[in-house]
């Protein structure tokens, strides 16, 4: 191969040469060995080859990538790749298709984040090479798509936000539609719950059922509104929520869910008992539910610090309670990421289902309850006293729950609505009188009054 490659190297005639060049390529695509390839694309990188003629036998190269095993393919794209690092603003083209490539071969395995970095690498702003917009849009909604499904909410939401500066003048109905999913998805991964009840709401109600080669059928349509009926009520408890609930209890489409009993006894401000929340638990994604480990985190933790400050024959702590050395941390490591073990805990050690619940349920409590000692508190929440007083004050502050907390006499007073229902009724009895007053004036005068 090498004195193939010389010999072609050397010819002076510029179309011979290329004429050359292909016949190699011809051999090396047909004979499927990862060497020869290997081998012609550093040839090709090198100085000994024309740019012009590089370029040309480099793309076609890449064009033909696909006759190779996977495997194969994965192991050259990687070395031209590398190769053609230095001088990867000369081969931009060349570059595209080989990473698009690898990224379609990691998504086939189910590697989400490795094809998305793949992607990420192409160069979407070059101002050597002009991309249309629609590709661009494109790239970012399927590198975000692909971060997602490895739950990467951080990266995700890096490449939504590059988006979001061309969905709107796109007429790409099926890329407008992936981009409001993705935002929707990111939104419910970092727990702005409400924000993404609306943006799954708003998906829901599509009305059209093709959009572009794209058929949307009524289970998609079906599982968007149930996303937005569960983030509505792992939201944090308060007026805003209750608006958006009386939305969807008034959607007729709603009562045919399966989260519609739940979606009503949150409406109506009705407690929820421990049944019914592992219920709801079940059907929840990993993010919305604790999957915490005390223990687990406990020993990564003791791990940490037996490699970083302890002997090599000693271990501190629980660590060494539990007979763990550093051979054991890879394993350890493996089992946190793995099953993704601390994903949802919160600083007060309440998971988002948990403080959603129990926001709730104080909630509904202010509903029922004039005032209510800290301990009875406590007990309807099944929570520790000082724990129930500690969120009534915060949904108290952020005028969330009506109410005021009289810590010596230890007791919550909720304030209710019936002042508010008062003054109504008031407006209502004045507009009746008014309406009466005008009816009066008509009569007196001998209009005709409408029935």
């Amino acid at each position: 191969m090498d004195g193939v490659l010389s010999s072609a190297s050397e010819i002076t005639d510029q179309r011979q040469k290329i004429e050359q060049y292909k016949q190699i390529l011809s051999t090396v695509l047909s004979s499927n060995d990862v060497v020869q390839a290997n081998k012609f694309i550093d040839h090709m990188v090198s100085d000994a080859v024309p740019l012009v003629v590089s370029r040309q036998l480099l793309q076609t190269f890449a064009q033909d990538l696909g006759r190779f095993e996977p495997e194969a393919q994965k192991e050259i794209a990687l070395n031209f790749l590398t190769q053609i690092q230095s001088r990867s603003v000369s081969f931009e083209e060349q570059v595209l298709i080989i990473r698009e490539k690898l990224a379609e071969l990691y998504e086939a395995e189910q590697e989400w984040s490795k094809a998305a970095r793949m992607l990420s690498g192409i160069d979407l702003d070059s101002s050597i090479r002009l991309l249309d917009e629609s590709y661009k849009l494109s790239k970012c909604v399927k590198i975000a798509s692909l971060y997602l499904e490895d739950d990467d909410a951080v990266n995700a939401e890096t490449f939504t936000n590059k988006a979001s500066f061309l969905v709107n003048n796109s007429k790409q109905e099926v890329l407008v539609l992936q981009y409001k999913v993705c935002a929707a998805r990111i939104l419910d991964m970092k727990r702005k719950f409400l924000d993404a009840a609306l943006k799954y709401y708003e998906i829901s109600q599509i009305e059209k059922r093709q959009i572009g080669d794209e058929w949307i059928d009524e289970e998609a349509l079906e599982q968007a509104l149930t996303a937005a009926v569960t983030c509505t009520i792992l939201a944090p408890a308060g007026p805003q929520r209750s608006r958006v609930l009386a939305n969807f209890y008034k959607d007729e489409r709603c009562s045919k869910l399966k989260i519609y009993p739940i979606l009503e006894k949150v409406y109506l401000e009705r407690i929820l008992r421990k049944p019914e929340i592992d219920s709801f638990a079940e059907d929840l994604k990993e993010h919305q539910v604790n999957l915490f480990s005390l223990k687990l985190f406990t020993l990564f933790l003791n791990s940490l610090h037996y490699l970083m400050f302890a002997r090599t024959d000693q271990c501190y702590g629980l660590g060494h309670a539990e007979g763990m050395g550093s051979d054991d941390v890879p394993h350890l490591l493996t089992q946190l990421i793995s099953k993704r073990t601390f994903k949802a805990l919160l600083p007060d050690n309440f998971t988002v289902l948990d403080r959603a619940m129990i926001e709730h349920n104080l909630l509904s409590a202010s509903k029922l309850y004039t005032n209510i000692s800290f301990e009875e508190l406590g007990a309807l929440l099944g929570i520790a006293p000082p724990k129930a007083e500690k969120i009534a004050s915060k949904m108290i502050y952020e005028d969330r729950m009506k109410g005021s907390i009289d810590q010596v006499e230890a007791f919550i007073h909720f304030d209710d609505d019936k002042e508010e229902l008062q003054q109504w009724d008031q407006h209502i009895v004045g507009l009746c009188q008014s309406l009466n007053d005008v009816l009066d004036t008509m009569s007196k005068k001998g209009l005709a009054i409408p029935v």
